[in-house]
């Protein structure tokens, strides 16, 4: 089984495509392709950053930043604080 990433453009799915053709199993991480019929692993970025703030609010932390990068992701990161 091969684990892969379905790259930071979701139309970007040639690799992926590349490695179905003959037949290798695929599950994606992060990231679910909805024109591809994977299997895949991800999770709720929104309530996953809510939870991580609120773990350092409940130990006492008031100043809490968030970097990122401009990916998918991490947009959906920020609406969890």
């Amino acid at each position: 089984m091969i684990l892969a990433s379905a790259a930071v453009d979701r139309g970007s799915v040639g690799h992926i495509r590349t490695a179905l053709d003959p037949g290798i199993p695929i599950v994606l991480v992060d990231r679910a392709v909805p024109s591809l019929e994977l299997d895949a692993v991800v999770i709720d970025n929104r309530e996953a950053a809510r939870e991580a703030v609120g773990s350092l609010i409940a130990v006492g932390h008031r100043r809490i930043g968030f970097a990122w990068a401009p990916r998918w992701t991490s947009r959906r990161r920020p609406a969890g604080n």
